[in-house]
């Protein structure tokens, strides 16, 4: 929880709180689909969880970020042939990396707050 739901909010508090964000400067936290609820209640296992905390996080700061001046997002890479992932997985690590380089390249100010993925799709929370 403290990695994935708890430090990704905090740095980008710092990095607000220092002022090195340039007004329109873009912030890109790496979630997962897994911690989407889509209107579910209950557990979604400890991974599921802490991308949902996470995304409940986001959700809840993304207006006072964006009075800040950023554009803020959070990105669900894919499902990655990584040990995590594993060998079956549908993406390389240079697709889903290229693809979400394309869509940080192509984010605008409407898109700050949501949830997207690797190749710019919106997802669903």
């Amino acid at each position: 929880m403290e990695v994935n739901a708890v430090a990704p909010i905090r740095v980008v508090e710092g990095l607000l709180g220092s002022g090195r964000l340039a007004p329109g400067g873009k912030i890109a936290i790496m979630t997962s689909q897994m911690g989407a609820r889509r209107g579910r209640s209950g557990s979604l296992g400890n991974y599921g969880d802490s991308k949902a905390a996470l995304n409940d996080e986001f959700r809840r700061r993304a207006p006072q970020w964006r009075q800040a001046g950023a554009i803020a997002v959070v990105i669900h890479p894919g499902w990655v042939r990584t040990d995590m992932g594993g060998s079956g997985a549908s993406l390389s690590i240079t697709e889903s990396v290229a693809g979400i380089k394309d869509v940080l390249d192509g984010l605008k100010p409407e898109d700050h707050g949501k949830f997207l993925t690797w190749d710019g799709r919106e997802h669903p929370w």
